[in-house]
């Protein structure tokens, strides 16, 4: 349900607050500029009365008029911005809100599946028969064997010693270079 706002933004709240805090917004808006028609016309009234019995009176009341009206009016504004922006607020923090519960919440399921990890592991290694050698399985120590080479320990005198050339690097082909 999008909320429309002057200006043509919209604003989405979830929040029950929020909403009811924007809808006391609107109905105080339109209570006050209810307010300031019936006090314009209740002035209104009053000028004609009295500019019957003196015509001066008649420019002091609609002055009257025009500066109460526009002070309800200003009112009604001010409290819808103040009630919006409250709203506003109230659903982002509700946002926050459930993003740390949500968050603690994974916090807590990692843990747990850390936990049953764990225990898996220790359940899998009790189980393991000692003279079992497949090693690469339970994450053992591989032994290194020596290697024996043909090439001479030294090289001969004058001669510069043999390198073993390194291979190329892996490399990664994009684009024309690919083909």
């Amino acid at each position: 349900m999008k909320q429309s706002v002057t200006g043509g933004e919209s604003i989405r709240l979830t929040n029950r607050t929020a909403k009811a805090l924007r809808e006391q917004a609107r109905r105080q808006q339109f209570l006050l500029r209810l307010a300031a028609v019936l006090a314009s016309l209740a002035l209104a009234g009053l000028a004609v009365w009295l500019g019957m019995q003196r015509i001066l009176y008649v420019p002091l009341i609609l002055l009257g008029t025009i500066a109460l009206c526009a002070l309800l009016l200003m009112l009604a504004r001010a409290r819808y911005l103040t009630l919006t922006g409250q709203a506003i607020c109230t659903e982002a923090a509700a946002r926050i809100m459930r993003g740390e519960r949500a968050e603690q919440q994974r916090i807590i399921q990692t843990e747990r599946d850390m936990n049953g990890i764990r225990a898996d592991l220790a359940a899998h290694a009790a189980r393991r028969e000692p003279d079992e050698e497949d090693e690469d399985l339970y994450g053992g120590v591989p032994q290194v064997t020596a290697r024996v080479s043909a090439a001479p320990a030294a090289p001969a005198q004058g001669e510069p010693p043999r390198r073993r050339r390194r291979q190329a690097r892996l490399q990664v082909l994009s684009g024309e270079e690919a083909k």
